[in-house]
């Protein structure tokens, strides 16, 4: 009787507040479900800090890694201040844990991580460093759910990163449990991945999907968010390999190929290579003029389907950037229009 009054006191002072966000968590153990629940909550407040990351899913026993998964949990309870649980047991099987975030428990939050943040770059030593960019990255959306500007938060994120030296890049994968792999090393979603600045090619995969291919370039100082979305083996959607060695026109591509249900995988029958190649013209009054050309080769069984050529020329880099996107839609529709996509795709 004496635990039922307390569970039932714990869910009213956890509902007297506003509750901001709340996320669900399942394990073997009471434990082990809040931790579950912390991770898929730290998880969500990650991912609103970007609008393009929209699609959200519960992970039942979704960890890759459980070294990995563990050391996030325990680190959010850390940080998270004032979370509550609400544990309950499901089919006499296992254990079901909801994470509760006030409104409360963010502001106290917020202003504890402010409060770590607040120290100069030249001070820490490149543990440290890390560290702090990993308490920023979930200091900014709880910013944002708080309706606080993050002014504050990116100006120690620059400063930080440029100590640091390196590049910060995070995953936000569909689903959570994919494994990303980069030079032989495993990293798991929104984890932060430091790389010093190059060329590097990874590996989404998970087992029933699908695996992604692809290449990043980064630069000492950056912080890069990559969101990446694996196709199930029996969908029936489009799936298309990308090699393209620009960033810039990968994820242009990425983001318009869609529009003709299109999805970015590692298909071997089906590729789409693309190549950038800009050549200085002159320079005049100050002003320097290039010209761009964007080839773009479908293939199908290793053969060549569709060539298609885009050129802009005699233009500033203002011009060629503004103009990028459109000029990526143009080469989309004529590669991919409404006969042509039915016939390579069968």
């Amino acid at each position: 009787m004496k635990k039922i009054l307390f569970y039932i006191f714990a869910i009213s002072l956890i509902l007297k507040g506003e509750i901001v966000l709340e996320a669900i968590g399942y394990g073997d153990s009471v434990l082990d479900s809040q931790d579950s629940a912390i991770k898929e909550l730290s998880g969500v407040i990650i991912s609103n800090v970007d609008s393009k990351f929209i699609k959200k899913e519960v992970i039942k026993d979704g960890a890759v890694n459980k070294a990995t998964s563990r050391f996030i949990a325990v680190t959010s309870k850390t940080i998270l201040k004032g979370v509550g649980y609400i544990s309950m047991k499901k089919d006499g099987k296992e254990f079901v844990s909801k994470a509760i975030l006030t409104r409360k428990a963010l502001n106290g939050t917020v202003k504890y991580l402010k409060n770590l943040i607040n120290i100069q770059g030249y001070k820490l030593n490149r543990k440290e460093l890390r560290e702090k960019l990993e308490l920023i990255t979930l200091l900014k959306p709880l910013l944002t759910l708080s309706s606080e500007s993050t002014y504050f938060a990116d100006k120690k994120e620059r400063e930080f990163l440029g100590y640091l030296n390196q590049a910060q890049i995070q995953f936000h994968l569909v689903p959570k449990d994919a494994v990303i792999k980069i030079s032989g090393k495993i990293f798991t979603s929104f984890e932060s991945i430091f790389l010093s600045g190059g060329k590097y090619l990874y590996q989404i995969s998970k087992d029933g999907y699908f695996a992604e291919n692809g290449y990043m370039r980064v630069s000492n100082g950056e912080k890069l968010i990559k969101n990446i979305t694996l196709i199930k083996k029996d969908s029936n959607e489009k799936t298309i390999s990308l090699d393209i060695y620009n960033r810039k026109y990968q994820e242009l591509f990425e983001e318009y190929l869609p529009n003709y249900g299109i999805s970015i995988s590692d298909s071997k029958k089906f590729k789409l290579k693309v190549q950038v190649s800009k050549r200085f013209v002159t320079k005049i009054e100050g002003y320097k003029f290039y010209n761009l050309t964007v080839e773009a080769k479908l293939y199908k069984n290793g053969k060549i389907f569709k060539t298609k050529r885009a050129k802009m020329r005699n233009k500033t880099l203002n011009i060629i950037n503004r103009k990028s996107p459109k000029l990526v839609k143009a080469l989309i529709k004529h590669l991919f229009g409404d006969n042509e996509i039915k016939r390579y795709f069968q």
